[in-house]
């Protein structure tokens, strides 16, 4: 297990110092980069929309009719959702895996496939409501955000869209969890687990460019 372990770990480590990481983007990670300046261009929007306002109303005694209801019910949840997307697919959402990193390979496998199913599940179930209920419902009776003239049903669809996506991300991670494949960041500390520095160059040795690759990422990451 522990030669597997060093071999996989060498191999990915030339692959990244080699810059293979750049060159291996997915048409997800395009399409999230897309997705992502959409976000910023709302923020800037809002910024300038509140800003715009607030000087008005200061200056002039006319701030710009019904920023709030655009602002609370159009730019943020835009934002947010988009937001999810974007931190499940980087892996950038808050974690605290006191617990699971005390687990074993096996048992991490195990809770990692439970909670992926979980979580897909119920994103299956968030979409489908979101999408019958809020999204149906508002199209149907023309719901607007607050006292404005504006109908919302442009975000309500966001809402499933945002569950759908997040439920392929976590059908995804049980894929890669049922293959052995979800702890890719972990397989490194396994390799410090399961042989000492002594051993590790040893079997590093008789590959120059894995060795030197290998001890790039070690300073690197010091």
């Amino acid at each position: 297990m522990s030669d597997n372990i060093t071999t996989a770990t060498a191999v990915r480590t030339a692959d990244d110092a080699a810059g293979g990481g750049d060159a291996k983007r997915t048409v997800m990670d395009r399409v999230v980069w897309f997705i992502e300046w959409i976000a910023a261009g709302f923020i800037f929007l809002m910024m300038l929309h509140i800003l715009i306002s607030v000087f008005g109303r200061y200056f002039f005694n006319q701030p710009v009719p019904y920023t709030q209801e655009v602002a609370g019910q159009f730019y943020m949840p835009i934002i947010a959702l988009i937001g999810m997307i974007v931190a499940k697919h980087r892996s950038e959402h808050l974690q605290a895996p006191l617990i699971f990193d005390q687990l074993t390979w096996g048992n991490r496998r195990i809770l990692v496939v439970f909670q992926s199913t979980l979580c897909a599940l119920v994103m299956v179930l968030f979409a489908y409501f979101t999408f019958t209920g809020d999204f149906l419902h508002g199209l149907k009776v023309h719901e607007k955000a607050g006292i404005s003239p504006f109908e919302i049903w442009p975000v309500l669809l966001l809402l499933p869209i945002t569950f759908t996506a997040l439920a392929v991300y976590y059908v995804l991670d049980l894929i890669n969890a049922i293959r052995g494949k979800f702890d890719e960041k972990n397989e490194e500390d396994l390799v410090d687990e399961f042989l000492g520095a002594d051993e590790q160059d040893e079997l590093l040795g008789d590959e120059p460019e894995l060795a030197d690759a290998s001890m790039s990422k070690k300073e690197g990451d010091a």
